[in-house]
């Protein structure tokens, strides 16, 4: 780097506390000395002045970060290069210059969001969080601090304080059934979400999911308990139903539920998900099945198609606990009742098919950012 682009440099660091304002000599100079493309600049200054941290097209490490990524839609693009910080300093600096040479930018935390743009950039920079990932623990306890509802619309979090506790093994799995067999699992979802306050260790997923390799549907339970107790009595509604096609229940660590479950979720794969809540109505989640299911039967032929819907009780046992930590960003109170959580995602492997796929899943949801009436039951959408 020419010593008048250092001297730039040194000139923009010297400001580069949080709150700082770039004085417009130093901006005016910086866009003078770098005619070229604004993201080479900011890719040339944050190497400069955080070594090590910059990654290039044609290095291991950029190369690494984009195949970590999850969904196909995220490989897809390329920024000219990849920033990863190791703390916050070295955000507020990356932020800093990004702002000065009007750099675009992404932020990649986990990397699990299927939209392009969510995660990575093409042409831009994507500052990659995963270096920031060191656990503390201390004897205090502290709340979760962090933005709700904007996500990173509004500010990069570079740290979480949490309370912890002890977890201990716990019993859970999930449990799988022939798709006769939904109508009897919905019901059992709607009376566990109004008894749920009766023991809040309990949790479950109801989801219908299309098998292509087999050419059936199915039902899918994820059940847990957070303590060591098998079978609690809040979920008999489920597990005493006979003749599953699979169960792994068992007593075991919350982490290895987890990684049971991540296992659906496999990486490389072209992904879309959709959410929206409704009032606690079991006619309502059979109708959407049914519209989900006949909307899947015009996509059995693509490759790789992986069609899911899946119910999730929002309790008001767990509606009270937003109150804590600034309250729910989306105003849900317990005035609400028990709400059902409704989740799609769609997974195929070629580009060729996101036409096809885009459709089946606008076909399949009401429409984004509305709201309307079902036989009494609000329902909130969103992408």
């Amino acid at each position: 780097m020419k010593g008048s682009h250092l001297a730039v440099l040194g000139s923009v660091l010297a400001r580069s506390s949080l709150g700082s304002v770039v004085p417009r000599d130093v901006a005016a100079d910086l866009h003078t000395s770098f005619i070229q493309n604004s993201c080479s600049t900011a890719c040339t200054f944050l190497s400069a002045v955080l070594w090590g941290k910059v990654s290039l097209p044609d290095s291991t490490v950029y190369k690494a970060q984009q195949t970590s990524l999850w969904a196909s839609q995220s490989l897809e693009s390329a920024p000219t290069c990849r920033f990863t910080p190791t703390s916050a300093l070295d955000v507020s600096v990356a932020l800093l210059i990004l702002r000065t040479v009007q750099c675009e930018f992404a932020v990649r935390g986990a990397g699990h969001a299927p939209f392009v743009g969510a995660n990575n950039i093409d042409g831009g920079l994507t500052i990659d969080l995963t270096s920031l990932d060191s656990v503390t623990l201390t004897a205090e306890k502290t709340e979760l601090q962090s933005l709700k509802g904007g996500g990173n619309n509004f500010g990069i979090v570079t740290r979480f304080d949490l309370a912890t506790y002890a977890q201990g093994d716990m019993w859970g799995g999930l449990v799988q059934y022939t798709e006769d067999h939904l109508e009897t699992f919905v019901d059992a979802l709607s009376h566990f979400g109004e008894r749920q306050v009766e023991d809040p260790d309990c949790a479950a997923i109801v989801s219908f999911i299309y098998y292509q390799a087999y050419g059936i549907n199915i039902v899918n339970l994820n059940l847990e308990g957070a303590k060591p107790v098998v079978n609690p009595a809040l979920l008999k509604n489920f597990t005493d139903v006979p003749s599953p096609m699979k169960s792994t229940m068992r007593l075991t660590t919350l982490s290895n539920i987890t990684d049971e479950m991540a296992t659906g979720t496999p990486a490389r794969f072209r992904e879309q998900f959709r959410t929206m809540a409704i009032k606690n109505s079991p006619s309502l989640m059979l109708e959407l099945v049914a519209l989900y299911k006949a909307q899947t039967a015009t996509i059995t032929t693509v490759k790789g198609v992986f069609p899911v819907i899946s119910f999730q009780v929002i309790s008001t046992a767990t509606i009270a606990q937003f109150t804590k930590n600034g309250g729910n960003p989306l105003g849900i109170t317990t005035d609400d009742d028990t709400l059902i959580l409704i989740s799609t995602s769609n997974r195929w492997s070629n580009a060729a098919d996101d036409a096809a796929m885009y459709a089946m899943a606008d076909k399949s949801t009401p429409p984004p950012r509305r709201r309307r009436r079902h036989r009494g039951c609000c329902i909130r959408t969103s992408t």
